[in-house]
């Protein structure tokens, strides 16, 4: 996988009533993956991750699929950016005629 260029952008940003700062955030890549352990369980492209105060959503494309490998847990989302990657732990996942969607929890460092 390739370390393609993921981009990010802001919409919506407001403070919660306590003055927490509460942001939607929409990141958009080119290609990323679907890991279990260290293996590839999807290859994904067009991927798209909306973030809100309290759920993150992925949206994308399957290339590829091992279906043993997407019926284990724990999953992981992996998305390649210029400075390295950004990984989310896959909390549910539904894979239908070549479209994931899958929750995704807090994003791991």
């Amino acid at each position: 996988m390739s370390a393609s260029a993921a981009k990010w952008s802001s919409h919506g940003v407001d403070y919660t009533t306590d003055g927490k700062l509460k942001m939607n955030l929409t990141i958009t890549g080119v290609e990323g993956q679907i890991r279990w352990v260290y293996h590839s369980a999807a290859v994904l492209r067009a991927w798209t991750v909306v973030s809100t105060d309290a759920t993150r959503t992925l949206t994308a494309s399957v290339v590829s699929q091992d279906t043993y490998r997407v019926a284990q847990r724990p999953l992981v989302f992996v998305a390649p950016h210029a400075r390295g990657e950004w990984r989310w732990p896959v909390e549910e996942l539904q894979i239908q005629d070549g479209a994931l969607t899958a929750c995704l929890g807090p994003q791991k460092a």
